[in-house]
């Protein structure tokens, strides 16, 4: 039985997304590694958008995962429990089918504090992540980028109707404060304060820290109290890959056994050698 789809694991997904630096390119939808074979495929199928221009500007995504506007919603729908993403006509939408799919939506000055509803401008679509942003795949020339709600001609929004809205972030009464020190991280907190470095995912989410989780001394931080937990997404957790770092010490640091490093990579979709690098982002299947 697949994992339920929810707006939180669709916003850890784009996040995700966003973190990998994926490209764009023009009826894509992020379930490969772009080749030329790739570009030349799209462009014959797409010959009216692929002038010669374009091609030349869509080879910069070379190498990396990459879709259209629509493509982080329906990679997120499409993608099964191990982490391959596979065709499913129910969800090849364009912007505005996916639109004209919403039944619950409104006005983009009406817009509610729910990360995880899709916002449209015509022939295009983001998906809101909270706190003023959004997450989109806006064009060949810029990739996958977070941009600011105001700062962008949204007209509207609407809630997909394939997942599940759910708001259970925890009250103030599960919530501490705490004062960032020299010398902190979010897992030296996570560690001191939680008991379990491994936490620190916790600490990230609560406060809507991106990778690297740069933190500053002096900086009030949100801690979740040592008796609760704060749920990280759908089923994932997001980590970024430190220097000597492989699936395997990974799987063995955060799920306690090496062995499981096959689901860290059927996953995140990783082929061949497995070759990961500093920076990265990897999704991490909950314990």
């Amino acid at each position: 039985m697949e994992t339920k789809k929810t707006n939180k694991g669709l916003v850890a997904f784009v996040l995700m997304a966003l973190a990998n630096l994926w490209g764009y390119v023009y009826g894509e939808y992020f379930a490969r590694i772009i080749t030329e074979d790739t570009i030349q495929a799209k462009a014959k199928q797409y010959p009216k958008q692929y002038t010669l221009s374009y091609i030349q500007r869509s080879r910069k995504w070379i190498g990396k995962k990459a879709g259209d506007c629509t493509g982080l919603a329906e990679a997120y729908l499409m993608q099964g429990d191990d982490g391959k993403i596979r065709y499913n006509a129910a969800y090849d939408r364009s912007a505005n089918g996916w639109k004209k799919a919403c039944k619950e939506f409104g006005p983009i000055d009406t817009i509610p504090e729910i990360p995880g509803v899709l916002v449209f401008m015509p022939g295009h679509v983001g998906v809101y992540v909270g706190s003023g942003d959004v997450v989109e795949s806006r064009g060949v020339d810029y990739g996958v980028v977070k941009t600011a709600l105001k700062d962008r001609p949204w007209q509207s929004w609407g809630k997909i109707p394939e997942i599940e809205y759910v708001t259970d972030a925890p009250d103030d009464s599960g919530v501490t404060k705490y004062v960032v020190q020299a010398g902190d991280s979010p897992w030296s907190i996570a560690a001191k304060l939680l008991g379990d470095g491994r936490r620190y995912t916790e600490i990230v989410t609560l406060n809507g820290l991106e990778a690297p989780y740069t933190i500053l001394t002096g900086q009030i931080l949100s801690v979740p109290s040592n008796n609760s937990k704060v749920d990280a997404d759908a089923g994932t957790l997001l980590y970024t890959v430190k220097q000597g770092d492989s699936p395997w010490s990974i799987a063995a640091e955060l799920l306690g056994s090496g062995k499981r490093y096959v689901e860290i990579e059927q996953l995140n979709g990783l082929e061949g050698k497995y070759d990961i690098y500093s920076g990265q982002v990897l999704a991490i299947p909950a314990k």
